[in-house]
């Protein structure tokens, strides 16, 4: 069974006479040296056209008025579109695809965003309460969805978008592409991955348990031998005694310190973490 998962931006273009336009909202006409271009609005689709091909824009779970679709009811809203245009969607190509799912989360949305780091497919930028993710033909975005749409609570939205499908699958992708399970699957599976590709801090520091500075000193601490690995220490501890620049007695505090050091816990998992996996993997699975 596939699980309820949200396909919401599309853009697709088709040829001016594969479709008949319904009566648009807002229609404005753009003078260029393309041409003119007539756009208007239908359900909160954004319609396009000029001499040569109409393009359709905007959120199909908006136009389908749905908070989330399953498979079915993807296909279903696909279907409905054909029908209130008019046109097979074999003949629609997707210039642009967005997968997104979005989280009810325990604390504010932009507070996650520390913790998730580089991805090495993408260029990290975070901006305002946005975490985003890019490059030439993908990107994944964060946002607090409730403070864009003025919804009390936390709502943290992840959106993986496909800027360039044609590249990504190296062939022209239809509308009639997604209607099958194994595209639909293949975009769901790859939303979940790109997510578990960005570095995470999975261990932070136990602030509660820290009251004053010597314990965040000896945190410090604990930290920078965890870097540097105690072989590698103990080592130059010895290095330094034989040839005289530390003294026994002074070699013995620092060995007895850092033992001392690791038999303490400064670290515990990042719970926050925790949940954002727990989320992304319980929408696939």
């Amino acid at each position: 069974m596939i699980p309820p998962q949200v396909i919401d931006t599309l853009n697709i273009k088709l040829p001016i006479e594969a479709i008949l336009v319904p009566s648009l909202e807002g229609i404005r006409t753009i003078q260029s040296d393309w041409g003119t271009t007539i756009t208007g609005n239908y359900r909160n689709l954004r319609v396009s056209r000029n001499k040569e091909q109409i393009t359709i824009s905007g959120s199909l779970q908006k136009f389908n008025r749905s908070e989330s679709l399953t498979f079915e009811e993807c296909k279903e809203a696909i279907y409905n579109l054909c029908e209130t245009f008019s046109f097979d969607p074999k003949e629609a190509l997707i210039k642009r695809i967005d997968i997104a799912k979005t989280f009810k989360t325990q604390h504010e949305p932009k507070l996650y965003y520390t913790y998730l780091g580089d991805h090495r497919s993408y260029f990290r930028s975070p901006f305002k309460n946005s975490l985003n993710y890019s490059n030439s033909v993908r990107a994944l975005s964060f946002y607090d969805k409730g403070k864009e749409q003025s919804i009390p609570g936390n709502l943290l939205r992840y959106e993986q978008k496909y800027l360039k499908p044609d590249l990504v699958f190296k062939r022209k992708l239809n509308l009639a592409a997604i209607l099958t399970e194994e595209v639909y699957n293949y975009f769901l599976t790859n939303w979940r991955s790109d997510y578990h590709r960005i570095t995470k801090i999975k261990t932070i520091i136990p602030m509660e348990n820290i009251k004053t500075p010597s314990e965040l000193f000896n945190y410090l601490i604990a930290f920078g031998l965890n870097g540097i690995g105690n072989d590698l220490l103990s080592n130059q501890l010895k290095i330094a005694q034989r040839s005289g620049t530390l003294s026994k007695q002074n070699a013995k505090r620092i060995r007895d310190k850092i033992k001392r050091l690791s038999k303490e816990s400064f670290f515990e998992s990042n719970s926050m973490i925790e949940e954002l996996n727990k989320k992304i993997n319980s929408t696939i699975d």
